[in-house]
């Protein structure tokens, strides 16, 4: 009877110890389940970073190239405005040398018509040569600002094209 009882408790410990193996191995099958989707869900995290770190990589590069391109902009721009100032300047003195010469060629024809009304051939002859010779400095003058304004307009337009294709690259 004793041997009895002996068997039957081994009996039940020995369907405890198994009921306790099988729920352990349930968890067990749970717990790997559960490792093997925190790891999948871990490579894609890691995926997803290393495509960001990427394309943070290459917006940076971008930026610096804009940037880059805005310095050459900026020094293009600064040349262009010196050129114009140099322009607008030599403007100025072109047309201060135009009033002079114009006042001159008036008093020159003042000039012409009391030397008509009575002065000498010679005289007239004299102030006439002065005021062909004034016309032509004028004529040259007016063709040298001419010249420099439409060697400056052409700067001005290379300049412009060259950053129009610096924008668009």
């Amino acid at each position: 009877e004793e041997q009895e009882e002996k068997e039957s408790q081994f009996g039940s410990e020995k369907r405890q110890l198994q009921r306790k193996i099988s729920d352990f191995g349930k968890e067990a099958i749970i717990s790997q389940q559960t490792n093997e989707s925190l790891l999948a869900k871990l490579h894609d995290e890691i995926e997803q970073k290393g495509k960001l770190n990427e394309s943070l990589t290459k917006l940076q590069s971008d930026y610096e190239s804009i940037c880059h391109k805005n310095i050459k902009y900026e020094e293009k721009i600064s040349s262009l405005t010196t050129q114009l100032e140099q322009l607008t300047q030599t403007n100025i003195t072109i047309s201060n040398k135009n009033e002079s010469l114009q006042r001159d060629n008036e008093i020159l024809d003042l000039l012409l018509k009391q030397i008509s009304s009575g002065k000498s051939q010679k005289s007239m002859k004299e102030l006439n040569a002065k005021s062909q010779a004034k016309e032509k400095e004028w004529q040259r003058l007016h063709q040298i600002q001419q010249n420099e304004l439409k060697e400056m307009k052409q700067q001005v337009t290379d300049r412009l094209k060259e950053i129009q294709q610096l924008s668009q690259k």
